[in-house]
């Protein structure tokens, strides 16, 4: 019970992160970010599965075999970027409101999308199986839709009706938590649970779904405070129980300990992780390490991609 309330908790940590998805901000900065998110996605993947593959070795085949799935999970695994991380750091310097500053907002939040479909691909794949369109293809082209559809309801739907509807309920001034914003929290939730479920029928990630149905309040006045004030106790100590009843019983501890597992570990951490994720800015001008370095922290959802792999045998 402790492991579903922990990735209940990833879940909503993840629609809190797609309400900070400002389309301005994407249309300002998005050619550049963009790169940025395509080279700090696929260089960890591509270095993460070449690392590994040097140690257990690659058959070389179209098969998703015991000899080569450990790469890709190791990969998949050390592409996401935080965006809360990198999010709070721009706040509390004051360098939000920059064009590197959006820049990297911009490309932390392409970054997740991407890992996030990569994820999806990741979990279609089952050792033994053929690797095909109908296997890779197709998931990756219904999580595509899902998310040109979420963002079409995020700038033509939600903002547009859903403030109407609102506005059509009286204010109660006895009462500190208005009715108008209790069914803007139950739209919300409802809004996650539909997008969620949906995403599976896609044969999508559920968390895809999570950070589609964020997107769609965007453009909603109060949202994110309303979310926020309402769920950041309960959400923090969900996320809480996920890092110690999922990530920390993944953990093995006596081969975390071993020299093996120490030099192995400082390495993919030095290329994969991190120099891969540095290099993503070379391209952004004068604030290029800065943005390089800001694509490296990571959080919850990297560390849900291990554990998944972990215990769905994909390693």
């Amino acid at each position: 019970i402790f492991v579903l309330i922990g990735q209940a908790g990833v879940a909503l940590m993840i629609f809190e992160s797609g309400m900070h998805f400002d389309f301005g901000k994407v249309r300002q900065v998005g050619g550049g970010a963009l790169v940025v998110a395509l080279i700090g996605t696929l260089l960890p993947i591509g270095l993460g599965m070449l690392f590994v593959y040097m140690l257990e070795g690659f058959d070389g085949s179209v098969v998703y075999s015991d000899e080569n799935k450990s790469g890709l999970a190791a990969g998949v695994s050390l592409a996401p970027t935080s965006v809360g991380i990198a999010l709070k750091l721009l706040m509390e310097t004051k360098q939000l409101g920059t064009d590197y500053g959006q820049a990297v907002i911009t490309a932390a939040f392409a970054d997740d999308v991407l890992s996030l479909l990569a994820f999806i691909v990741l979990e279609q794949l089952k050792p033994g199986e053929e690797i095909t369109f109908q296997v890779v293809g197709v998931p990756a082209i219904t999580s595509v839709a899902l998310l040109v559809f979420g963002a079409f309801a995020a700038v033509k739907i939600y903002p547009k009706y859903l403030p109407k509807i609102l506005h059509k309920i009286k204010e109660d001034p006895k009462q500190s938590f208005q009715p108008r914003d209790a069914l803007l929290l139950v739209t919300m939730f409802a809004t996650l649970i539909g997008f969620a479920e949906l995403s599976v029928v896609a044969k999508a990630s559920h968390l895809l779904g999570c950070f589609v149905a964020g997107m769609c309040f965007t453009g909603v006045h109060r949202a994110h405070h309303i979310w926020k004030t309402q769920t950041k106790r309960i959400t923090a100590w969900m996320v809480r129980l996920f890092f110690g009843a999922t990530v920390g019983f993944a953990i093995p501890t006596k081969e975390l300990g071993t020299i093996d597992a120490f030099w192995k570990g400082v390495v993919l951490a030095v290329f994969p992780a991190i120099g891969a994720k540095v290099v993503s800015g070379l391209h952004m001008g004068p604030a290029k390490w800065v943005v390089g370095w800001a694509m490296v922290g990571r959080a919850e959802f990297a560390y849900f991609i291990a554990e998944s792999a972990v215990n769905g045998n994909l390693t």
